[in-house]
């Protein structure tokens, strides 16, 4: 059983190369915050509009910054050592409609709650997940591949993403 500071640092790790992969023109910055996000001393944090209404912190977070531009995108990360429930999706929902991060993605090593699961994939209820046009990635990190366990994405459409 990996701890959640285990699984914070595996998935920082994770959260890089994703990143690095997926936005190879872009300056990837990835970091385990210690405190809420308005009252971190990152420069580039600084230059977030509206930072000083994110009082919250999400377990990692991705810092995308493009050369010669003052445009900085975020990208979200919770993880989760048990299975991902309604109340969880909420807290991501609003921190992502303060921020309106880039990305938002919820790992955990079991997984979404099998009822959750029929709301949203089966039942089309995206309205859970969805923030600013974009909806919140939910996935099952697997620990032996270390890597995401693909029939787990949530939603369903959202599946190439990860490709």
């Amino acid at each position: 059983m990996v701890t959640k500071t285990e699984l914070t640092n595996i998935l920082k790790e994770w959260l890089s190369k994703f990143l690095s992969r997926k936005y190879p023109d872009s300056d990837i910055e990835v970091l385990i915050p210690s405190r809420a996000l308005s009252s971190l001393e990152n420069q580039k944090l600084k230059r977030v509009q509206n930072i000083s209404f994110f009082n919250f912190r999400p377990d990692v977070l991705g810092i995308l910054t493009k050369e010669n531009s003052n445009n900085i995108k975020l990208v979200f990360l919770n993880r989760e050592v048990s299975t991902w429930g309604l109340k969880d999706i909420g807290v991501m929902q609003l921190y992502c409609r303060i921020a309106k991060p880039l990305h938002a993605f919820m790992a955990s090593t079991q997984g979404l709650a099998p009822q959750i699961d029929r709301i949203i994939n089966h039942h089309k209820r995206h309205e859970l997940i969805s923030y600013n046009g974009e909806k919140i990635k939910i996935f099952r990190y697997d620990l032996s591949l270390n890597d995401v366990d693909k029939l787990s994405i949530t939603p369903l459409e959202e599946r190439d993403f990860f490709e």
